[in-house]
């Protein structure tokens, strides 16, 4: 399931244990990230949908998809 709002900053964990760890992390710190799973391929469509959705390194900077 993606998101479906924009955020400042994503993270695309490859296995679901990560992105829960992720979840319980940013919870505690109440701010908004965007946290998918997907490994290589998955994971890199997923992160290509976020910024366009939005996501992205600021103003400034053009977003960067590793």
């Amino acid at each position: 399931m993606m998101t479906t709002f924009s955020t400042p900053v994503a993270l695309i964990a490859p296995y679901p244990e990560m992105a829960e760890l992720a979840r319980a992390i940013v919870q505690e710190f109440e701010r908004p990230i965007a946290i998918e799973v997907g490994d290589l391929q998955e994971g890199l469509r997923k992160g290509r949908l976020l910024v366009e959705q939005g996501t992205g390194q600021g103003s400034t900077l053009r977003p960067t998809i590793l």
